[in-house]
């Protein structure tokens, strides 16, 4: 989406669509596994685990083997528990979405539509390499925060829990 450069092989609108649907999935997942009475989950964490509750609401950030929370693009939100470092991810989602992501009104989830090796929209963009924009991967710090967390400390802070 911040390189919008084809590599995808889906359009600017489709990857803003599709990811505000799927940050709209984690939403409604994080909501069902800590509050329950959600996608057939009766009873949430939040009532019955101290271990997750550790895990998303005391301060600090035990997903980091060092316990060095600074290390983050967003150090306040990452000491704070897995619960605010989250939140500080979905609305970052949503910050890179309303940045990058082009009109809205362009915004369409087609990424779970099963096309056809002979549709003539297989490929709906042109694929080029401008690396004019590659600068923005590591000098937006919401980019950065975004992308660190996908393979980083949410992904590790969700595996404790």
């Amino acid at each position: 989406l911040v390189l919008n450069d084809g590599f995808s092989r889906m359009t600017q609108g489709e990857i803003a669509g599709t990811l505000r649907t799927v940050l709209a999935q984690l939403r409604e997942s994080d909501m069902a596994v800590r509050r329950g009475n959600l996608l057939r989950i009766g009873k949430g964490a939040d009532l019955w685990s101290p271990e997750h509750n550790a895990v998303m609401y005391a301060d600090g950030c035990p997903w980091k083997t060092d316990g060095n929370c600074s290390k983050s693009a967003f150090p306040s939100a990452s000491d704070c528990g897995l619960f605010a470092l989250s939140l500080q991810y979905m609305e970052s989602v949503e910050a890179v979405l309303e940045t990058y992501g082009g009109p809205m009104d362009e915004w369409v989830d087609t990424f779970r539509v099963l096309r056809q090796p002979d549709d003539a929209d297989l490929v709906p963009v042109e694929v080029t390499y401008d690396g004019s924009r590659d600068y923005l991967l590591m000098s937006d710090p919401v980019v950065n925060f975004v992308l660190e967390g996908f393979s980083g400390d949410l992904f590790t802070g969700y595996g404790l829990v």
